[in-house]
C-alpha cells in the first residue's frame, strides 16, 4: 500500500510538472496582446484667481479647435462665487470687439444662464444670438448649476461649447499661435439679485475686472472627439496680468438719484412753503429756479449714464420719457410764474398765466415724485422704493400741516375782523359853526385850545377869496 501511494503521488507530480510546461509554451507560442492605450486628457489652458476681496475663486479652463475656413470652436468651462450678480470672461485685450461669456443666475436661481456677448465700447456687452453656444454635462467634467462646495459656500458652474466663433463675430482678434493671447475677466457687484433665463438680460456695471493672458498653443486641441471631455482644475499655460480693479460703476446712478430726487423732496416742497405759508414771492422764485439748476445737472447726468447699459442706450423707457417731459415742463412753468409776476405788478390783479402756474406747480411735483419710483425699479434697486416711499409720506404730512397751519391761521384773523371791537368814532369836521345847542361868546368865536375852528371847505371859490379880482400884473414898486 505505502509503494501505491507513492506511485500516485509521483504521477500527481508529474502531471502538474506537464500542465505547467504546455502553458509556458502557449503563453510563449501564442501572440501577444497590445494592451489598451491610456486614453490622455485633452489640451486645455486654465486661468485661476483667488486673491480678491471676496471669498472663492473664478476658474477658467478653455479648449480650442481648428475647424474649417480658418474657423474655431471652444470648449470651456467657468466656475466663480455665487454671490456675485455676475460673472464673465472676454476674449480681447480690452472690452471693445471683445467676445464675452457671462454666467448669471436662471429664472428660478438654482441655475445658470450662459450668454456669449460682444461689446461695442467700454459699456454693457449685447447679447449676439449669431454665436451658437451650447451648455452640456457629461462624464469627466464638472457639473452644470448653482452649486455648494465642501465650505457651503454657493458657486457658478458651467461647462458650454460654442461653434465657429470666428464667423460669429468677425471682429474678435484671436490668434491660436499666440503664446500671450489677451483676455479679460469682470466680477459683478456684490450681493445684487439678477435671477432671468434671457440671455440678453440687464447687468448693472463690474465690481471688479481685471485681465490674464493664455499660451493658446497650449490650449489648442485637434482632435475634435477628445476636446471638452475633462477641463483643468489648476493655473496652467495662463498668466495674471495685473491686479485686480474696485470699480464702483454705479456711483453716477446713485448721483443721479440724489440730485433727481432731492429736489422734488426738498427743494420744489420748500419754495412751495415760501410762498404760500410766508408770502416771499421772490425766495420762492429763487428756491425754485435754483431747484432747476440742480436738475439740470441731474439730467445731463442721467442722459450720460444712459449709454452704458443697453436698456438706456435708446432713451425710450417710461422712466426717461416721463423725465424729460417734466423736465420741459417745468421750464415752462418758470416762465408762466415769471410773465405773471410782471403782469401782476403792473395790473394788481390775477392773470391766466398765474391761474395755470398754480395749478401746474401741483402736477409737475407729483408727476416728479412719481417717477422716481419708476427709475428706482429701471435702476434694478427696487429695494430703494422702501426708504424713498417713506421720504414721500413725510413729505407730503408737512406740507398739509403747512397749509393747515396757514389755513386756521387765515380763518382766524378773518373772524378777528368781523368781529372784534368797532373803530373810535371819528371827530366832528373842521367847521365855523358851532354845533347845535352850543353857546357862542359874544365874540363870536368859540376858543378850542386843541384845534382850529377854521374849517378850510368853507372858504369858498379862489375868486371869493380874493374878492372877485385878481392881478394881472406885478405891482409897481416904488
Amino acid at each position: 500500500m505505502a509503494q501505491l501511494r507513492r506511485l500516485a503521488i509521483g504521477l500527481a507530480v508529474l502531471a502538474n510538472l506537464r500542465n505547467a510546461a504546455l502553458t509556458t509554451a502557449s503563453s510563449l507560442l501564442s501572440p501577444r496582446q497590445s494592451a489598451k492605450p491610456n486614453q490622455t486628457a485633452p489640451a486645455a489652458a486654465t486661468f485661476l484667481y483667488s486673491d480678491n476681496p471676496r471669498a472663492g475663486n473664478l476658474t477658467f479652463s478653455l479648449t480650442a479647435v481648428p475647424a474649417a475656413d480658418d474657423d474655431v470652436d471652444f470648449y470651456m468651462h467657468l466656475s466663480a462665487p455665487a454671490d456675485y450678480q455676475w460673472v464673465g470672461v472676454g476674449v480681447g485685450r480690452r472690452m471693445k470687439n471683445a467676445l464675452i461669456f457671462l454666467v448669471y443666475h436662471d429664472s428660478h436661481g438654482d441655475n445658470v444662464t450662459f450668454s456669449p456677448r460682444v461689446a461695442s465700447g467700454e459699456n454693457e456687452p449685447s447679447y449676439r444670438s449669431s454665436i451658437d453656444c451650447a451648455v452640456y454635462e457629461s462624464a469627466g467634467v464638472p457639473r452644470v448649476g448653482v452649486l455648494e462646495d465642501s465650505d457651503d459656500n454657493a458657486y457658478y458652474s458651467v461647462n458650454a461649447h460654442c461653434r465657429r466663433v470666428r464667423a460669429a463675430v468677425p471682429e474678435l482678434s484671436l490668434d491660436l499661435n499666440s503664446s500671450t493671447q489677451p483676455f479679460i475677466f469682470a466680477l459683478g457687484p456684490w450681493n445684487h439679485d439678477l435671477e432671468s433665463a434671457d440671455k440678453d438680460a440687464g447687468i448693472r456695471r463690474h465690481g471688479f475686472y481685471g485681465s490674464f493672458t493664455m499660451d493658446m498653443r497650449r490650449a489648442t486641441e485637434s482632435n475634435a472627439t477628445l476636446a471638452g471631455t475633462a477641463f483643468g482644475a489648476q493655473m496652467d499655460g495662463a498668466q495674471r496680468r495685473g491686479n485686480l480693479h474696485e470699480d464702483d460703476g454705479s456711483r453716477g446712478s446713485a448721483t443721479h438719484a440724489v440730485l433727481m430726487c432731492g429736489v422734488f423732496l426738498f427743494v420744489f416742497p420748500i419754495g412751495v412753503g415760501l410762498l404760500r405759508g410766508f408770502e416771499r414771492v421772490q425766495w420762492h422764485a429763487g428756491t425754485q429756479t435754483g431747484g432747476l439748476l440742480v436738475l439740470c445737472a441731474g439730467v445731463g447726468l442721467g442722459i450720460w449714464i444712459s449709454k452704458y447699459y443697453n436698456k438706456s442706450k435708446k432713451i425710450n423707457s417710461a422712466h426717461q420719457i416721463i423725465g424729460l417731459i417734466v423736465f420741459a415742463l417745468l421750464f415752462v412753468q418758470l416762465g408762466l410764474g415769471w410773465f405773471h409776476h410782471r403782469v401782476y405788478l403792473r395790473s394788481r390783479s390775477r392773470t391766466r398765466m398765474g391761474n395755470i402756474h398754480r395749478y401746474l406747480g401741483p402736477v409737475l411735483l407729483g408727476a416728479g415724485l412719481a417717477n422716481g419710483f419708476i427709475g428706482f425699479r429701471f435702476a434694478d434697486a427696487s429695494r430703494s422704493n422702501l426708504v424713498y416711499l417713506l421720504l414721500v409720506v413725510a413729505m407730503f404730512a408737512i406740507l398739509l400741516m403747512g397749509v393747515w397751519y396757514k389755513r386756521r391761521k387765515d380763518r382766524r384773523k378773518t373772524a378777528a375782523d368781523q368781529f372784534g371791537p368797532p373803530p373810535p368814532t371819528a371827530p366832528p369836521p373842521y367847521s365855523a359853526h358851532p354845533p347845535p345847542g352850543r353857546l357862542v361868546p359874544s365874540g363870536g368865536y368859540e376858543s378850542q385850545p386843541s384845534r382850529s375852528d377854521i374849517a378850510l371847505g368853507d372858504l369858498g371859490t379862489r375868486d371869493a377869496y380874493y374878492g372877485g379880482t385878481q392881478a394881472t400884473q406885478p405891482r409897481v414898486m416904488v
